[in-house]
């Protein structure tokens, strides 16, 4: 019964289109003897309208206008029936011609006209010569019966819904070009090995020297709502721009790397062609991202193991003239060291963060002078990455970037990464006891501790002397002085959601807000009263000391409640 259906279902959709074809051709026969030739006073249009035989919505109208001395002008246009604005069909008048008026969707130029046996590029206008209105009535009829006929024979007439075949269609289809006196060279290929990578070489020719051009992207890099093809003079392109109008077409020439660009053209014989091609690209463009994605590395559920496959990948960039190493510390609370060498100098950077404090949605690929890199960048823009270049610390930052060698290794890369993240905050187990009050005071004492900071000392002193009361005490001490600062304050009086990371340069505290900052903090310097404050920071050495502290001091304040 099922195979019954099957056949009628098949048969059916025969029917349908064996009954559309019957109808164009019908409307061709009629536009064909409608088409006539016109004559005034001055000049005569002799007119004749075609259809291919096979394709019988490409169509040629052929023109000659003969003027009252003998002086001819031949005009043809080439066109599909699809690409006439239906609704813009229209009768018009100039003194004593009577036309229909055609003009082209969106009025792109898609009529290609030859005048005088030679290409004469692409026009978005026609005009039909009638005789009469009869003659424009009748012709008007018919081409609104054949436009819409002919732009459902167009959206099946590609019927490729599989990846490899349209891959294998592309190859095919990605040509040679003829350009009057001139060509194209040009051909299309793709690496099974690699999901989605493809590759369009092309030949640019300058007198007597010629260059290979390569243009190497991946199908999931391209937008496919924005391929689009275009006439440019008399050449047909078709375009395609990258995600996001990020550089990651890879060009090379005669086989050597020399920049990316955010976007590509690929030549056409013509309109038709044209419009084949932007219709397997943007649908191929679909497929390829449902492909990449599967093809995406397999992980573990350990960060470190994934660590060092990225690793591996990111380990060496070559850059000709200068060469860069990079790794990751297998850990969630990791650290970046890339070391940049060239012939003449060589420079280290270390990058200190945690793959928690990142931002999965905002990692992103690019290219910086030529060099493409994975950019990071911290949740909130908060400035928790400590950041050593050659030896010297500098200030904190919310930002940092890795090279990679090509789109390929930045997408798996970006894909680990993500992974990385969401492991860590998945496994993330605090260092901060559980408990009443006493006990987590207790280990504010044990974890605030002393800080160097260049030619300063910080010795710092958190205390409970009694329930939810805190002593604060800082003794900055420096080549020539030495100040003592005292804060007491209730721990209750504490506003948990004012508690947070507070960076000034290359400085890292955790800052205290009383609620309402409300200033009822009781200060002294030097045995000195000061006037009461609403805040007070504590100074830590890295990011995951002042997390921690962090969430000790919120948790003590929950226990007020």
């Amino acid at each position: 019964m099922k195979v019954f259906y099957l056949f009628l279902s098949a048969f059916s959709l025969f029917a349908i289109r064996a009954q559309a074809d019957d109808k164009l051709q019908a409307g061709i026969e009629q536009l064909q003897a409608g088409v006539k030739t016109v004559s005034t006073e001055k000049v005569t249009y002799n007119q004749e309208f075609t259809a291919n035989g096979d394709q019988m919505y490409i169509v040629q109208l052929k023109q000659e206008e003969v003027g009252a001395k003998g002086k001819s002008t031949q005009t043809i246009f080439d066109f599909n029936l699809a690409d006439i604005d239906v609704n813009l069909i229209s009768r018009l008048v100039s003194g004593n011609v009577m036309y229909v008026n055609l003009k082209a969707k969106n009025q792109q130029k898609l009529f290609r006209e030859t005048v005088n046996g030679v290409h004469n590029g692409y026009s978005n206008e026609i005009k039909i010569f009638v005789n009469n209105v009869d003659e424009a009535r009748q012709i008007i009829d018919n081409l609104k019966m054949v436009v819409p006929i002919a732009n459902d024979l167009m959206k099946k007439r590609l019927n490729l819904t599989d990846y490899n075949e349209m891959l294998n269609w592309l190859k095919a289809n990605i040509t040679n070009v003829n350009k009057g006196t001139s060509s194209v060279e040009q051909r299309f290929d793709f690496f099974p090995e690699i999901a989605g990578k493809v590759a369009i070489y092309g030949v640019e020719t300058n007198g007597s020297k010629s260059k290979t051009i390569t243009s190497t992207f991946n199908l999931a890099d391209i937008t496919s709502n924005l391929v689009f093809f275009e006439v440019k003079g008399k050449d047909v392109l078709v375009s395609l721009p990258t995600v996001r109008n990020n550089k990651l077409i890879k060009v090379s020439e005669n086989g050597q790397p020399t920049s990316y660009d955010k976007e590509m053209t690929i030549y056409a014989a013509g309109i038709d062609q044209a419009r084949d091609l932007a219709t397997v690209l943007k649908a191929i463009i679909e497929k390829a991202n449902e492909v990449v994605t599967a093809a995406l590395p397999k992980t573990s559920s350990s960060v470190p193991a994934i660590i060092d496959d990225m690793n591996t990948s990111v380990a060496k960039i070559d850059l000709g003239t200068t060469q860069i190493s990079q790794t990751f510390t297998p850990d969630c609370v990791s650290e970046l060291v890339i070391i940049t060498s060239t012939a003449k100098s060589s420079k280290e950077e270390h990058y200190a963060f945690s793959f928690r404090d990142l931002n999965p949605a905002l990692l992103d690929y690019k290219v910086r002078s030529n060099v493409m890199e994975i950019n990071f960048q911290t949740l909130a823009g908060q400035k928790l990455v400590k950041v050593i270049k050659d030896g010297q610390l500098q200030s904190y930052t919310d930002e940092f970037s890795l090279s990679v060698n090509d789109p390929e290794d930045a997408r798996s890369t970006v894909y680990r990464l993500k992974k990385i993240i969401q492991l860590c905050n998945d496994q993330y187990k605090s260092s901060v006891p559980s408990g009443d009050m006493k006990t987590i005071t207790g280990w504010l004492t044990a974890n605030i501790v002393d800080v160097n900071s260049d030619e300063t000392t910080l010795n710092q002193r958190f205390t409970n002397p009694d329930g939810d009361d805190i002593r604060f005490e800082v003794t900055t001490s420096g080549t020539k002085t030495s100040d003592v600062e005292v804060f007491e304050f209730n721990l209750c009086d504490i506003d948990a959601n004012l508690v947070n990371f507070s960076i000034s340069g290359k400085n890292l505290f955790v800052k205290i807000e009383t609620r309402y900052k409300q200033k009822i903090i009781k200060a002294y310097k030097n045995g000195k009263n000061q006037s009461f404050t609403s805040d007070l920071k504590i100074r830590v050495n890295d990011v995951e000391a002042a997390r921690n502290i962090i969430e000790a001091i919120k948790a003590a304040v929950q226990k007020c409640k």
